[in-house]
């Protein structure tokens, strides 16, 4: 079996005086194969330019396809989408400015 990579983001780094927050989450890759686009987030708040990023509600009964088709018309507005292929998985550390928390994300990324 595989190793899943971990990453920690040297531009946010965890910050020691906060706890952990672990969690799934989804980085769905938006595709339009008749321009070769891609559709990124801009987040000018904190500078950050980012696929479509999200957590996965397990308690929900929610899977990585769902929250990814939720992420994605949560953020564009887009529902006419296409799953084309589960594309890896990974672990990350960081702190999440948005949410004011240490986060170690086991992410899947996913390709519509």
């Amino acid at each position: 079996m595989n190793e899943i990579p971990y990453f920690e983001d040297e531009d946010s780094k965890l910050r020691p005086e906060l706890p952990i927050i672990e969690r799934p989450t989804i980085n769905a890759i938006l595709w339009n194969p008749r321009t070769n686009e891609f559709v990124c987030l801009d987040w000018q708040e904190f500078g950050w330019k980012t696929f479509i990023i999200g957590g996965i509600e397990e308690d929900k009964g929610e899977d990585a396809r769902a929250a990814a088709s939720r992420e994605i018309e949560e953020e564009t507005g887009y529902t006419d989408i296409e799953f084309v292929a589960e594309i890896g998985k990974l672990r990350s550390g960081y702190f999440a400015a948005h949410k004011n928390e240490n986060r170690i994300a086991n992410t899947t990324g996913l390709l519509f």
